[in-house]
C-alpha cells in the first residue's frame, strides 16, 4: 500500500509536468510515467541521472548519491598467465582496472581476440564467457568485483525535495547491491568514500509494508490447519525466524501449491517459508539458507513386489512440489501421477490409482500414522535430501539477509523443540476412545523404527554407491561383474572424460564435480535398467551390459559418446573416449578388464572423443 501511495503522490504532484531523467545513449529501458528520458550531456545539481558504470569516477567526483544499481555487469578475463603474472591487458574496463591495481605495474591496450590467441597480449577482457583451449578464464563476479551496468544517481540537495519520486524509481528497478562497487571504485581512485544513507533509508521505506507470506495448509506435518489454526514444523520455524528477524507479516493460506509459486512470480505474495530452491525457481525468486533438512521417502501399498525404485509403475506426487522436481531430475522415466497436494497423492495410492507416493520422510510417517492408512509402508529412503528454505521475491535481498542472520541464531535445542512437537505428538485425534498417551507412544515407536531402518539403508547406500555421482562405486561394480560373468555372456564399456584435469585446473573442483555428477545422470538415463553402471575411479566409468553382443555394445558406446558431446555442462563442452569388449560366461574377469582397458587406451591415443573395440 505504501508503494501505491508513493505512486499516487507522484501522479498528483507531477500531473501537469514531466520529470526528466538524463540517461546515457546506450540505456534503452523504458521509464514509467511521468519520467521522461533525456540524453545525458553534463552533470548538474538538479535532476535524476542514469549513467553507465564507467562514469562512477565522475559520479564520485561530484559527490552524487547512488539511488539504485540497474542491470548486472558481466566481466571475464581470458589469460595465458596467472593473474599476478599478467603485465599487458587488452580492452580493460573499470572493474578489471580495479582488480589489476592490486597486482602493480600493468599496461593497458586494445586488441582483438585473434591478437590474444596469437599471444600479442597477456590477457583480454570480455563481456561474454568465451572458452579458449589452454587458457585461464576468470569471472570477476566470483572474485568479488560485482558491478552494475548503470547507476541511478542524483545530488543530495535534489533528493531532499524529490524523495517520493526517488523512492518510486528505486522501487521500479530490481533491487541490487551497489555499496561494494562504490567502495572498490573509491579504492581505485584513492578516494575515501562516504556512503549515503539515502539508499538504505529508501530500501526500508519500500519494504516497510507487511510482508505477504503464503502457505498451503495441506502439507503435514510442516503446514496444516487444525480447528482453524495454522500449525506445523514449517509454520513454527517461520514464526521463530520472523520474530528474530524483526519482520512484520501476514499469513495467507492458498490450498494449491502451484498458485503460491505463481503468486511469488507475479509479486502477489512476498514469501513462502517451506520449500527448496530449484533451477527454474531461481529465475524469479531468491532463497534463504536451509534451516533444517530431511530425506525423501517413498511409501507403497503392502504386497507389491517392488525391489528398487525403477520397479515402480506409478508414483503419486504433489504437483510441482520439490519432491516431484527432485525425483523427475533423477528418475525422468518413471510414470508420475500428479495431485494437488501430498494428501491427495496419498489418497491416490489408497484408492489404487497409483502404487506409491513420494515426499519428505516426516510427511510420509505422519500421514501413514495420522490418516490411519494401514495398507501402506515405507519401501525406500532415497539418497536425496530435502533442504527446507524460505523463498522470497527477488527484490527482497535485504529481508533475505535478515532471515539468514535469524537462521544462524537457531540452536540445536530450538530445532529439536519444534520438530519433536509434531513428530512425537498427535495433533488431531479421532474420537475412538484411545488416549493421547497411546498415540504418543505409537508415534515415538514409529519414529525409532524409521530411524533404525533409515540408518541401515543409509549405511548400505554409503558402502555401495559413489557419494558424488550416486552410481555404484568401484568395490560394488567389481563384485557385480564377478557375479555376472559367472552367470551370462555380455559386453563391457570402459570410458573416461577427455582432458578432465583441465576442467578442474581452469574452473575449479566444484565445476569438475558438477560435470561428473551430470555426466553420470545423463548416462544412467540412456542405458537399460538391466545394465550396471559404476564409477571406476576419478573420471573413469564402467558399464556392464549383460546379454549384449560386441556390436550392440559398440553401438551403445557410440550413442553415449554423441549424447555427451552434444550436451551442455553448465557452459562447458565435454567429450569422452571409450573402449568396448565382450565377455563369455565363465571367462577370467581380469582378462576382460585388461582387454577393455587396452581398447580405451587405443581410443585415447587415436585422438580421443571416439570408441574403440577389442574382441
Amino acid at each position: 500500500m505504501k508503494f501505491l501511495a508513493i505512486l499516487f503522490s507522484i501522479v498528483v504532484l507531477y500531473a501537469d509536468i514531466n520529470v526528466n531523467v538524463y540517461v546515457d545513449k546506450e540505456f534503452k529501458q523504458k521509464l514509467p510515467k511521468p519520467f521522461v528520458k533525456k540524453e545525458f550531456k553534463h552533470l548538474s545539481k538538479n535532476g535524476f541521472y542514469i549513467l553507465s558504470y564507467d562514469k562512477l569516477p565522475l559520479i564520485m567526483e561530484h559527490n552524487l548519491s547512488v539511488i539504485s544499481g540497474i542491470g548486472k555487469l558481466k566481466t571475464y578475463i581470458l589469460s595465458h598467465k596467472n593473474l599476478n603474472d599478467i603485465r599487458v591487458v587488452a580492452n580493460a574496463n573499470l572493474p578489471a582496472k580495479v582488480l589489476f591495481k592490486v597486482f602493480g605495474d600493468v599496461k593497458y591496450t586494445t586488441a582483438s581476440l585473434d591478437d590474444f590467441k596469437k599471444n600479442k597480449v597477456d590477457a583480454i577482457v570480455t563481456s561474454k564467457k568465451i572458452y579458449v583451449k589452454n587458457v585461464f578464464l576468470y569471472d570477476l563476479d566470483k572474485l568479488g568485483l560485482e558491478y552494475n551496468k548503470y547507476y541511478l544517481v542524483a545530488s543530495r540537495e535534489f533528493l531532499k525535495n524529490n524523495k517520493n519520486a526517488a523512492s518510486f524509481l528505486n522501487a521500479y528497478f530490481p533491487k541490487s547491491k551497489t555499496n561494494s562497487s562504490l567502495i572498490l571504485t573509491g579504492y581505485y581512485l584513492n578516494k575515501k568514500i562516504h556512503l549515503s544513507s539515502m539508499y538504505d533509508d529508501m530500501f526500508k521505506e519500500i519494504v516497510a509494508k507487511k510482508l505477504k507470506v503464503a502457505v498451503t495448509p495441506y502439507w503435514p506435518p510442516f503446514e496444516l490447519e487444525v480447528k482453524g489454526e495454522l500449525k506445523g514444523i514449517g509454520i513454527d520455524f517461520w514464526r521463530l525466524i520472523a520474530k528474530r528477524a524483526g519482520l512484520d507479516y501476514e499469513i495467507i493460506t492458498q490450498p494449491i501449491w502451484i498458485k503460491i509459486l505463481n503468486g511469488i512470480k507475479n509479486k502477489q505474495y512476498d514469501i513462502t517459508p517451506n520449500t527448496s530452491e530449484t533451477p527454474d525457481r531461481k529465475k524469479y525468486a531468491i532463497f534463504s539458507k536451509p534451516y533444517v533438512e530431511f530425506p525423501l521417502a517413498i511409501a507403497c501399498r503392502n504386497g507389491l513386489s517392488i525391489k528398487k525404485i525403477d520397479d515402480i509403475t506409478s508414483l503419486a506426487v504433489g504437483y510441482h512440489y520439490t519432491a516431484h522436481k527432485m525425483m523427475k531430475q533423477h528418475y525422468p522415466y518413471l510414470n508420475y501421477v500428479p495431485a494437488k497436494s501430498v494428501i491427495d497423492a496419498f489418497e491416490l495410492v489408497r484408492d489404487r490409482k497409483a502404487e506409491c507416493v513420494v515426499d519428505v520422510l516426516p510427511t510420509i510417517v505422519w500421514l501413514i500414522n495420522q490418516k490411519n492408512i494401514g495398507d501402506m509402508r515405507i519401501y525406500f529412503k532415497t539418497p536425496f535430501t530435502f533442504k527446507l528454505q524460505i523463498m522470497l521475491r527477488k527484490n527482497l535481498k535485504g529481508v533475505r539477509d535478515k532471515i539468514n542472520k535469524a537462521i544462524d541464531s537457531l540452536s540445536v535445542y530450538d530445532k529439536n523443540k519444534i520438530i519433536s512437537k509434531y513428530i512425537g505428538e498427535k495433533i488431531y485425534i479421532k474420537e475412538n476412545g484411545f488416549s493421547v498417551w497411546f498415540y504418543l507412544i505409537i508415534a515415538v515407536l514409529i519414529i525409532v523404527i524409521v530411524f533404525v531402518v533409515y540408518k541401515a539403508k543409509n549405511y548400505k547406500l554409503k558402502s555401495e554407491f559413489d557419494a558424488l555421482t550416486k552410481i555404484y562405486n568401484r568395490g560394488t561394480i567389481e563384485k557385480l561383474f564377478h557375479k555376472k560373468i559367472k552367470e551370462t555372456d555380455g559386453s563391457i564399456i570402459f570410458f573416461d572424460i577427455d582432458h578432465f584435469k583441465q576442467v578442474n585446473d581452469k574452473h575449479g573442483h566444484e565445476k569438475g564435480d558438477l560435470v561428473l555428477a551430470s555426466l553420470a545422470r545423463i548416462i544412467k538415463e540412456n542405458i537399460r535398467k538391466s545394465d550396471l553402471f559404476g564409477r571406476w575411479g576419478g573420471e573413469e566409468f564402467v558399464i556392464i551390459l549383460p546379454n549384449a553382443s560386441f556390436n550392440a555394445a559398440h553401438k551403445i558406446a557410440e550413442k553415449l559418446r554423441k549424447i555427451i558431446e552434444n550436451s551442455d555442462f553448465d557452459g562447458l563442452k565435454i567429450t569422452i573416449s571409450a573402449g568396448v569388449t565382450e565377455f563369455k560366461k565363465g571367462e577370467n574377469e581380469n582378462d576382460v578388464i585388461n582387454r577393455v582397458d587396452e581398447a580405451l587406451y587405443e581410443a585415447k591415443n587415436s585422438g580421443r572423443n571416439q570408441v574403440k573395440g577389442k574382441k
